[in-house]
């Protein structure tokens, strides 16, 4: 029996030895195998998020962009039918070609040679014209033109026969005309009403004492084209 035990002591040491010269059962770093014979899988390492700065400003968010809504077209105004009526600037330049805007003579035709080339100097300046040419045939000074015979319609109709809204002389070629041969703007017919209305109708009196009305200078029937079919002025 002592002999056995010391044979079996013996034996239990020798399998030590060869258990530990072979290493370890389960190789480093593996995962010993499951029941099933399947390897466990290895959990992924786990990262920890970045803790803000407590002192770093806070980043400023961009507003969300807005698209503006369409704003509706708006039409370009009217352009105005003409310029107001002003008084003269030219009463002085009367003066000193020896009229009296106040009393002018009635009518082109009643002045002699000697008065009519004091004013129409400055029928020219009123109207913007270069020269006498704008209504006369250069070197026909007595020659009748269309022209001519407007300028000596509106000399009648206008600068004699009318004053401001307060009875003054102040009416000349330039009171309308401004520095420029044609003033009124027919492409609108409205605003040209309006215009005639306001400017013409409204702002004036007459010389005569009668009233300033649309039919007198259009007549009874409204006649539009009064160069033409009032005054005659091709004839």
């Amino acid at each position: 029996m002592k002999y056995a035990g010391s044979i079996g002591l013996a034996l239990a040491l020798a399998l030590a030895g060869v258990a530990s010269a072979c290493g370890p059962a389960t190789p480093e770093g593996q995962t010993p195998p499951t029941p099933s014979g399947e390897p466990t899988a290895t959990s992924a390492p786990t990262t920890t998020a970045p803790v803000a700065d407590p002192t770093s400003p806070p980043t400023a968010t961009a507003p969300p962009t807005t698209t503006a809504a369409p704003t509706a077209s708006v039409p370009p105004p009217a352009a105005p039918a003409g310029p107001p009526v002003m008084a003269s600037k030219l009463a002085e330049d009367l003066k000193k070609a020896g009229f009296d805007i106040a009393k002018l003579p009635a009518t082109i035709d009643k002045m002699s040679d000697a008065q009519k080339k004091k004013i129409m100097p400055l029928f020219v300046k009123s109207l913007g014209y270069e020269n006498c040419q704008g209504c006369h045939v250069e070197g026909d000074f007595k020659k009748h033109t269309r022209n001519t015979n407007i300028a000596e319609k509106m000399y009648t109709e206008f600068v004699v026969a009318l004053r401001d809204e307060k009875g003054a002389a102040t009416v000349f070629c330039d009171s309308c005309h401004q520095g420029k041969p044609k003033v009124l703007n027919r492409s609108d017919l409205k605003a040209v009403g309006k215009f005639m209305d306001e400017q013409y109708v409204g702002h004036f009196n007459r010389t005569d004492k009668k009233e300033q009305a649309c039919g007198s200078c259009h007549g009874d029937t409204m006649e539009m084209k009064i160069f033409d079919k009032l005054w005659m002025v091709n004839k």
